[in-house]
């Protein structure tokens, strides 16, 4: 996707950066250097690299990995550097390689060489330094570069990541601001974190924390697992977007996942609870809707969503489960709403709780379920069992085809 131009920050003197900018990337553009001639020749395979297959997190400069030199060791990565030829490891020159997944790479990019100005996936102006590394990959399947962006809240840091099927930029196949993922079938994929240059010549060099995560061909992704657990596909799809983009993002570090359906009836079980770790179906309930939102033909269906207080409408959106207490209905859990379209929950008063209205023998009775004031009322007598499961940090999905909401969510955007 293009991307416009990113305007220059104002918080630092850019004249003077601009100045340093120029000096530095000036002998560059007018010296004509080969790209990849900084990275050294293509790799041969080193027989002595062992892959590790076990489910840690590996960090740059943690551990004793089998590239380690003598003294401290160097994880599972490899740097040598910006010379001609390859290291001892086998890995090019001026690269790092990443020997096993998943792994978090820390660093600067002011550390790496100014040698590619732009990529064959997008038009952005990348003419400030990169790091290049080189990632061994266990077989095809789905490699996920994440970057963390706190560390650009300020200043004039803008670090971007771009996917690449060799050591060439015109090899590019997915680029992002933060995110990016592609499918390899390769033993190798190749990741450049590159610095952006904003209009006025302000190089966006700095700090980067980057997490590398793969999924083999063949694993069910998140949204397999909510589809294997009854949620609708196209529900499921949407459901697993926002839950990885809140996950990136650092709202959450629970694999407990709940979604609600709106468009089914109050009549079906239309909460899910999975665990995402392990595809298990935790939970699978009946859920109620706010009155406000209620169909004027149904009382089964729900027609119309809100974020206002006194609506007495159900709230759209990815939100989060909180503390509990105890309320008018008995042992209650606090929601936060986490977008546009729910950020008034807690001062709402929009709780989980339990409710006589939402047991069984309600819907045998009428034929739907009881309405509440836009809270996600559940049986009474099974409420503090799912209480206790989604407690304290995990995630809500709250789903309707509402299309201001699909196309203004921050979580749902590619």
């Amino acid at each position: 996707m293009f991307s416009l131009p990113r305007p220059a920050p104002p918080r630092l003197a850019l004249a003077l950066v601009a100045a340093l900018a120029s000096l530095t990337f000036g002998a560059l553009a007018c010296g004509g250097a080969t790209p990849v001639a900084v990275y050294g020749p293509a790799p041969v395979d080193d027989e002595d690299t062992v892959l590790r297959d076990d489910a840690d997190v590996h960090r740059d400069g943690e551990g004793e990995g089998e590239h380690a030199g003598e003294g401290e060791g160097e994880g599972d990565i490899v740097d040598v550097g910006e010379g001609e030829g390859e290291g001892e490891s086998g890995c090019p020159a001026g690269v790092r390689c990443v020997e096993a997944l998943p792994h978090v790479a820390d660093g600067t990019t002011e550390d790496g060489a100014s040698a590619w100005d732009s990529y064959g996936c997008g038009a952005q102006d990348e003419s400030g330094p990169e790091l290049l590394f080189r990632v061994r990959l266990p077989g095809p399947g789905m490699l996920r570069v994440v970057l963390d962006d706190t560390l650009e809240d300020s200043g004039t840091t803008d670090v971007d990541v771009q996917l690449l099927a060799d050591h060439e930029p015109d090899t590019c196949l997915a680029r992002g601001d933060r995110v990016a993922s592609a499918f390899f079938d390769g033993e190798f994929a190749w990741v450049a974190l590159d610095s952006f240059v904003y209009l006025d010549g302000t190089v966006g060099a700095g700090a980067f924390s980057a997490s590398f995560t793969f999924t083999a061909q063949g694993e069910r992704s998140h949204a397999d697992l909510l589809a294997a657990a009854g949620v609708a596909p196209a529900v499921a799809e949407l459901a697993a977007r926002a839950y990885g983009a809140a996950r990136d993002q650092g709202l959450t570090d629970s694999d407990v996942y709940s979604v609600i359906d709106f468009s089914r009836p109050s009549t079906e079980r239309r909460l899910w609870i999975v665990n995402l770790a392990t595809g298990a179906l935790v939970k699978n309930d009946r859920v109620s809707h706010g009155s406000g939102s209620n169909s004027a033909s149904d009382p089964a269906m729900a027609s119309s969503f809100s974020n206002t207080p006194g609506s007495n409408q159900s709230s759209l959106g990815l939100s989060r489960f909180a503390e509990t207490y105890q309320g008018s209905h008995g042992y209650s859990l606090r929601i936060d709403g986490l977008e546009d379209s729910n950020d008034n929950m807690r001062s709402r008063a929009i709780v989980m709780h339990g409710a006589s209205y939402a047991e069984d023998a309600f819907v045998a009775d009428n034929g739907y379920l009881g309405r509440s004031n836009g809270c996600p009322a559940v049986a009474q007598s099974r409420s503090a069992s799912t209480i206790d499961v989604v407690k304290e940090g995990t995630l809500l999905f709250s789903y309707f085809p509402d299309d201001d909401w699909l196309t203004s969510s921050t979580f749902l955007q590619e």
